[in-house]
């Protein structure tokens, strides 16, 4: 089956948990991924893909914005970071480097799939679960229950 021959016209990935990166993001706070950095080398080994950072539609992450908005929900607005080195120094670089705002283990894959399984429109709405640099956390019944501001825009986004 060739999985090319499919078309998506939008994709919104809602996901969590994802962790901030600096002391200024709280917890719950909803984040509009425009932008997905990796030193993985996933995409470079499925498909020859050689960048590191992956884009969000930037349609869709504007409706996205103009949604938050209109629900008066504050969102922001920034890089996810799909980590896969455990070693300080380079995790301390690219976050300062890259300008990266949260972690979230699943976007920079599920974003290079969306390029080339030919979906045309895709973003993503994320809640922080925890903070990396303050220790908050959040429990999985505070998961299960309390991300609802994205929820409110993604389910906007869908009408």
């Amino acid at each position: 089956m060739n999985c090319s021959s499919f078309t998506v016209s939008n994709k919104l990935f809602v996901s969590t948990p994802a962790g901030a990166y600096k002391p200024e993001i709280k917890l719950y706070e909803v984040v509009i991924v425009e932008s997905a950095y990796s030193e993985s080398t996933f995409a470079l080994t499925q498909a020859g893909e050689l960048q590191n950072i992956l884009y969000a539609n930037a349609d869709l992450t504007e409706q996205l914005k103009g949604i938050a908005s209109e629900l008066s929900i504050p969102v922001r607005v920034g890089r996810t970071h799909s980590m896969y080195s455990t070693e300080k120094t380079i995790l301390v670089t690219s976050i300062s480097a890259m300008n990266l705002v949260v972690i979230v283990w699943k976007w920079n894959r599920l974003h290079y799939f969306i390029m080339h399984l030919n979906w045309e429109k895709a973003a993503c709405l994320l809640t922080i679960s925890d903070n990396l640099v303050t220790c908050e956390l959040t429990s999985s019944e505070e998961r299960q229950s309390a991300f609802s501001e994205m929820m409110k825009i993604a389910l906007e986004l869908a009408e």
